[in-house]
């Protein structure tokens, strides 16, 4: 990842949290999947187990949490004040 806009400048903490968490959305995918997946095929055939699929979930949603706070302190609104809902599975 790159972490240098050039000239001695480095990337804002806001801009990293942003990266981090749109690049955790592809393990994210995978546990969402491992965890439907999990309901019908043996243990051998998921591309995760299920308790590291929760723990990734759980960890996403910290993620989002944290990226929200640090984005209210630099003067942007929270995430979670928008109209989108939050879903669950």
């Amino acid at each position: 990842m790159r972490t240098d806009v050039g000239q001695d400048q480095s990337v804002s903490p806001m801009r990293l949290l942003e990266m981090l968490v749109d690049r955790f959305g592809a393990f994210e995918a995978i546990a969402y999947s491992s965890i439907k997946l999990a309901r019908f095929a043996p243990p051998d055939e998921l591309a995760m187990d299920p308790l590291v699929a929760n723990a990734i979930l759980e960890f996403g949603d910290d993620l989002r949490e944290a990226t929200g706070h640090v984005g209210v302190g630099m003067g942007h609104s929270h995430p979670r004040d928008k109209s989108t809902p939050v879903v669950k599975f």
